[in-house]
C-alpha cells in the first residue's frame, strides 16, 4: 500500500517537474493535529541538484511562520522571486536563502477544508541557466520565476487528488492497525480464558 501511493505522487511530480521546467517539485505534510511542523515527505529534482528531503524533517513551523500563516488561510504562494518577499517575511526569505531557493509556488494540501500540508515547485538556478547542471556562481543575476495560470491550476488539481489519497491511505493504515489491536487483544483475552480455566 505504501509503495503504491508512493510511487504514484513520485511519478506525478517528476512529470509536473519536467512539465514546468523547475528544480525541484515536493510534497510538505504536517506531522501532527497541532501543525507544529511539518516534513518533506516526496520529492523529485532535477539533474544536479541536490535532494533536501533529508534536511527538512520535522521542521518547526517557526522556522516559515510568515509561509505557514498563508497556508492556513487557504492561500495559494506565487512567489517568483524570493528576494522581494515583504518585510514580515524576513525570517522565511532567510531560511529560503539558505536552501539556495530563488522562487517557488506552494499550494495548500486540503482535505475536508484542513489543512494537512502543501505541493510545491521550487526554483534555485536562473532560468537562462536551467540547461547546465549546477547552479550559477555567486553574482550571478537572477532572472524571477514567472508561475503561468496553467501551472498554478494544475497543482490546484493536483494537491486536490493528492490530499485526497493520503487522508485515503492514512485512514487504510489506521483501519489495519485497529484490526491489528482488536486480534491482538482477542487472543490475549482467549489465552487469559484458557490458561484460568486449567486452573
Amino acid at each position: 500500500l505504501d509503495q503504491d501511493i508512493d510511487t504514484a505522487i513520485n511519478f506525478t511530480l517528476r512529470a509536473i517537474g519536467e512539465h514546468t521546467e523547475c528544480d525541484r517539485t515536493y510534497i510538505l505534510r504536517y506531522g501532527n493535529p497541532q501543525q507544529n511542523y511539518w516534513s518533506m515527505t516526496h520529492e523529485w529534482c532535477a539533474n544536479g541538484i541536490n535532494s533536501d528531503r533529508e534536511i527538512l524533517q520535522g521542521v518547526s513551523i517557526q522556522i516559515f511562520p510568515w509561509l505557514h500563516a498563508q497556508l492556513q488561510t487557504g492561500q495559494i504562494l506565487c512567489i517568483p522571486q524570493i528576494a522581494n518577499l515583504p518585510p514580515e517575511a524576513q525570517a522565511d526569505r532567510q531560511a529560503l536563502e539558505c536552501l539556495s531557493i530563488k522562487s517557488l509556488i506552494n499550494v495548500p494540501l486540503l482535505h475536508r477544508n484542513e489543512l494537512v500540508g502543501s505541493i510545491g515547485l521550487v526554483v534555485v538556478r536562473s532560468p537562462t541557466h536551467q540547461d547546465s547542471s549546477k547552479i550559477p556562481p555567486l553574482g550571478v543575476k537572477f532572472l524571477p520565476k514567472t508561475w503561468s495560470e496553467e501551472t498554478i491550476n494544475m497543482l490546484k488539481l493536483v494537491g486536490e487528488i493528492v490530499a485526497i489519497g493520503l487522508a485515503r491511505h492514512d485512514a487504510e493504515i489506521a483501519r489495519q492497525q485497529a484490526t491489528a489491536a482488536a486480534l491482538a487483544a482477542s487472543k490475549a483475552k482467549s489465552e487469559f480464558l484458557a490458561n484460568m480455566s486449567h486452573e
